[in-house]
């Protein structure tokens, strides 16, 4: 019996050897996508100041002012890569993935959570005073200013003390 054994399991380590010897290794899974460029300390600096809860001061999507009654019922927080949209009816969640304080306005690139498309923006703080506009069109271009208008979603926020 053990010799049987034995004779089916050498057969099958054989069959198995010649069997992988024809077969083409297997494809390498793809590669993570590469990850977001470090920050400068600048940059590092910049997203240090807008940390914190912020109020909706003026709101513009499209070209259309947000309604006073909305914007009231809006918060902005901005905790550590992520800024935070509450309502009273959701909450969404965007990552911060590029700020680049060498331009001028600074750029912002937001990832919004659950979706695969990035959103490119520009970002000016001024003290207590935070103004942040990113595209809304297609196809994703930068905003020319930090200002609301066509195609373009503008928020100015001010800091809850």
């Amino acid at each position: 019996m053990k010799q049987r054994f034995s004779f089916i399991l050498a057969l099958a380590l054989t069959s198995g050897a010649a069997f992988c010897a024809d077969t083409p290794a297997p494809t390498p899974p793809p590669a993570a996508p590469a990850p977001a460029p470090a920050l400068s300390p600048e940059a590092v600096a910049l997203k240090e100041k807008m940390q914190g809860t912020w109020t909706v001061v003026a709101a513009n999507r499209g070209g259309n002012e947000m309604p006073e009654e909305a914007k009231k019922m809006m918060t902005v927080i901005i905790k550590d890569d992520a800024i935070i949209i509450k309502t009273a009816k959701r909450e969404e969640v965007a990552n911060i993935i590029l700020l680049d304080v060498s331009k001028t306005p600074a750029w912002i690139d937001l990832q919004p959570d659950k979706k695969e498309d990035k959103s490119l923006g520009l970002v000016k703080l001024d003290g207590d005073t935070l103004e942040i506009c990113f595209s809304k069109r297609e196809p994703v271009v930068r905003p020319a200013a930090v200002a609301g208008g066509q195609g373009i979603a503008y928020l100015k926020l001010a800091r809850q003390k």
